[in-house]
């Protein structure tokens, strides 16, 4: 993937807003199912394990699944700062513009892995 480091660019506060508010809800929705699908996974595990107790198998019981993170505060703090803003029109940097115009988050790499590994856990994917 190509990145424009050291770049900026100006954009519309409101369209600024806007973008942020709709990734905001994406992500609320993802981790709802995420932390769903990590409370599922726990529940399974542990019923799994229970079983195999029971029986006298105590190897390898070790929940080893990623817990996601809640990362709508960073929508927020964002969203609020542009809200309050005073400029019409707003200079992002490169990873700014990832982050609030496309979702490519710092964090977001490691939020959809442990989404992936808790579906695969699962049987969902």
């Amino acid at each position: 993937m190509l990145h424009a480091n050291n770049r900026s660019v100006n954009v519309s506060r409101v369209e600024l807003v806007s973008a942020l508010k709709a990734g905001r809800d994406r992500h609320a929705i993802d981790y709802a199912t995420a932390a769903q699908d990590y409370e599922d996974a726990a529940v399974k595990f542990l019923s799994d394990a229970l079983k195999r107790a029971k029986k006298g198998d105590l190897s390898d019981i070790h929940f080893k699944l990623p817990k996601p993170e809640n990362h709508t505060g960073d929508y927020d703090e964002i969203i609020a700062m542009m809200e309050h803003s005073v400029d019409e029109t707003i200079s992002l940097d490169s990873t700014s513009f990832r982050a609030y115009f496309l979702g490519e988050w710092d964090w977001k790499r490691g939020f959809d892995l442990a989404m992936t590994s808790l579906g695969g856990y699962l049987g969902k994917h």
